[in-house]
């Protein structure tokens, strides 16, 4: 893994936190309520659980949730069920430096690294977020990432208590079909290794 590489990893993850063993993670190398200071000098901290834009190179900014990498299987936050990273993402973990674990909002719940000058809050700035749902080259990227941004929006409307009966039954549906996509997919993985024995 090299700096600016953006290889995204499938959000497989069996249980909804992954199984297994699990390495640990010193707070020296993983990123929990980093400050970032902007081009206008304003400071910004970052931590778990919050939604950012997230940049990777090659691909338009995109929205994503920032995950504690020690997430243990089965933790909800304010009524959503948050996945904890399979190992295969978490063996990704740069060596050196700091980075945030994110989680986007993309169909395929793609897990990545990224450093915080690549992040930026979601949701804060509404001239921000016009600009960065705007950056999609094609018309199915910029529909890919307005779709995304509307997931990032129920999520806010969930955690911070605004969201309907309706939104929030909507989003535990669908966390409960991301789920069991998941747990299939690592079925067939496994199934896949077992007849390639």
């Amino acid at each position: 893994w090299q700096e600016g590489d953006c290889r995204l990893s499938s959000g497989i993850n069996a249980e909804y936190g992954g199984g297994g063993s699990r390495r640990q993670y010193p707070s020296s190398r993983s990123s929990v309520g980093d400050e970032i200071v902007s081009d206008e000098g304003t400071t910004t901290t970052l931590k778990p659980m919050d939604v950012v834009w997230a940049k990777c190179a090659g691909y338009p900014t995109y929205p994503a949730l920032i995950v504690d990498p020690n997430t243990s299987p089965g933790y909800t936050h304010h009524g959503i069920p948050i996945p904890s990273p399979p190992a295969e993402v978490l063996v990704q973990q740069p060596e050196k430096g700091q980075y945030f674990l994110v989680l986007f909002f993309d169909i395929r719940r793609t897990w990545q690294w990224l450093p915080h000058r690549k992040l930026q809050q979601l949701g804060v700035d509404p001239e921000l977020d016009s600009t960065k749902m705007a950056e999609g080259r094609k018309s199915s990227g910029k529909k890919g990432i307005a779709d995304a941004y509307k997931r990032a929006q129920v999520h806010l409307r969930v955690v911070n208590g605004d969201a309907s009966e309706n939104e929030k039954e909507k989003e535990k549906e669908a966390e409960k079909t991301k789920e069991a996509e998941e747990e299939k997919h690592e079925v067939d993985k496994e199934r896949e290794r077992k007849l390639s024995d």
